[in-house]
């Protein structure tokens, strides 16, 4: 088995430890044979295309820090409410943050 792989995409010749992307290459999201996303968990997503690839919450443009910045004030039932999100995803965040 190879070590290594080449990633294709804009730099030609990047190469990777095919064992150290084997762990999160399943949630990479593709288009067209080029990688254009990436659901680093199950509330959280990053895509170049969104907030400048900021890490969001799935399906909105609503960055985590924007959420855990305004928890430092109110409440999960607050935020959800400030940004039309549910509890359960604020509450998601911050359990994204927590195990980051």
């Amino acid at each position: 088995m190879e070590a290594t792989v080449e990633v294709v995409g804009r730099r030609p010749q990047h190469c990777v430890f095919r064992e150290a992307i084997a762990t999160f290459a399943h949630a990479i999201r593709y288009r067209h044979d080029v990688s254009v996303a990436w659901d680093i968990s199950q509330w959280v997503e990053i895509d170049p295309a969104i907030q400048f690839g900021a890490p969001v919450l799935r399906g909105t443009r609503v960055t985590v820090e924007t959420v855990l910045r305004n928890l430092e004030v109110g409440s999960a039932e607050e935020v959800a409410d400030w940004y039309g999100l549910s509890v359960n995803q604020v509450e998601g965040v911050v359990r994204y943050q927590t195990a980051a």
